[in-house]
């Protein structure tokens, strides 16, 4: 495999302006101008994914869903599933009317439609976008939950767990460090438990 991406393209070079890397390798990418790679033929305003082992390519997003003619310039995947995309000039998509090249908008492939994640209006001299990337989502904690076998006596220790729970139903434990301070006070074990 090529270490020059460009290279793999029919043509023998091609300019990416859209580029995301999903975490089983393959690529979502955009090109400024029509192109084939992988065996696909696409539009600028197409999304492809790509895979680097097979160099096999396979439409990610249609340029058709667009009002009219866009170029993307910026792509990023959110973990369900939806596209944050920004786009050369103005644009529309179903649910996103004429959003500007310094906007970004979030696609739903699910229900086609999209709406606006980020403003180009709040640049100061209307900014352009031309490159996405947002950092791993950070999971908090939705509560604790306070697990024991509930035949405690009074004076009569109980051992108990207390999980950190990262969603409603604890089906996902929250992984990070967290203390939680115990009352009343004179807990077997001290009152702040890590």
């Amino acid at each position: 495999c090529s270490s020059d991406l460009g290279t793999l393209f029919s043509n023998g070079n091609e300019d990416i302006d859209a580029v995301y890397v999903r975490n089983d390798g393959d690529i979502i990418l955009s090109t400024i101008g029509n192109a084939t790679l992988g065996g696909l033929s696409f539009s600028d305003g197409d999304l492809v994914r790509y895979n680097p082992t097979t160099n096999i390519a396979t439409l990610f997003f249609d340029e058709n869903n667009f009002s009219a003619n866009e170029d993307i310039d910026g792509v990023h995947i959110l973990a369900n599933g939806n596209i944050l995309l920004s786009t050369m000039g103005t644009a529309s998509l179903p649910g996103a009317s004429n959003f500007r090249d310094g906007s970004i908008v979030e696609y739903n492939p699910g229900t086609n439609t999209a709406t606006l994640y980020f403003n180009e209006t709040l640049f100061s001299g209307g900014a352009d976008i031309n490159a996405l990337t947002l950092p791993p989502a950070v999971v908090s904690i939705d509560h604790f939950e306070i697990i024991h076998d509930g035949t405690a006596l009074t004076c009569e220790p109980e051992s108990i767990t207390v999980r950190a729970c990262a969603s409603a139903d604890c089906s996902s434990l929250y992984t990070g460090s967290a203390t939680v301070n115990l009352t009343p006070t004179g807990w077997v074990g001290g009152d702040s438990q890590t």
